[in-house]
């Protein structure tokens, strides 16, 4: 793995490709970086900084041990993760960002970018496509109503595709706002399925949960009961 992400650096600097920048994203968020640290006799803690060409100071980050050179070879060292290491830099201040592997690899990440990676590919974020018009599975909108009309304590069904930063392929989410969600989850998810192709992943997850509520805050229902 450490390798890989050397690899996809050197990849990138060659000829920008954008799968490779997010391949690289991707592995940014699996790694535990070395951080050098050095310790005094009273024991306070300081964070060394390397500084680039324009006077910025970077926090140092090496991917292993026998990547570390000159004097931080000397020091001791925190394991850090890239999320980690970016919370530092929030409550530090004085740094502009991290260095990979700084006196080898030289790959410098600005704090402004560090937060929008952690944002867009760590595990728990999530790509939506909500609108459905244009899928083939949209045809069978009636057939869904159908359904839900068997269900009465169903009050509105959201549906998406989605796919985590950890996934390659989308999948279908049904979001259900209704009582008694698990006493009708079996028949429900085994009727909603028979109208997809065998191959299709699909979810149910009830509207009550944090995510539930996240993913569908600006979607607009595929149904909704008449009062």
């Amino acid at each position: 793995m450490d390798n890989r992400l050397i690899d996809l650096i050197m990849n990138l600097r060659i000829c920008y490709d954008k799968s490779i920048e997010i391949q690289l994203f991707k592995e940014l968020l699996k790694i535990k970086f070395l951080c050098p640290i050095s310790i005094d006799d009273q024991q306070n803690l300081t964070i060394n900084s390397v500084v680039d060409s324009n006077d910025l100071s970077f926090l140092p980050l090496y991917i292993k041990e026998t990547d570390i050179k000159g004097k931080d070879r000397e020091l001791e060292y925190l394991e850090i993760s890239i999320e980690n290491a970016t919370d530092l830099l929030i409550r530090l201040k004085n740094f502009s960002g991290v260095s990979i592997n700084p006196r080898t690899t030289n790959f410098n990440i600005r704090l402004d970018d560090l937060k929008n990676i952690i944002e867009a590919f760590s595990e728990d974020s999530v790509e939506i496509i909500s609108e459905i018009s244009n899928e083939p599975i949209s045809e069978k909108l009636e057939e869904f109503d159908d359904i839900f009309n068997k269900f009465k304590v169903i009050d509105r069904v959201f549906l998406l595709k989605i796919r985590k930063a950890t996934e390659t392929n989308f999948h279908w989410l049904f979001v259900i706002d209704c009582l008694d969600f698990n006493l009708i989850i079996a028949q429900f998810s085994s009727e909603i399925s028979s109208l997809f192709p065998k191959n299709e992943i699909i979810d149910f997850l009830p509207l009550k949960t944090h995510f539930s509520y996240d993913v569908t805050r600006d979607v607009l229902p595929i149904y909704k009961r008449c009062l």
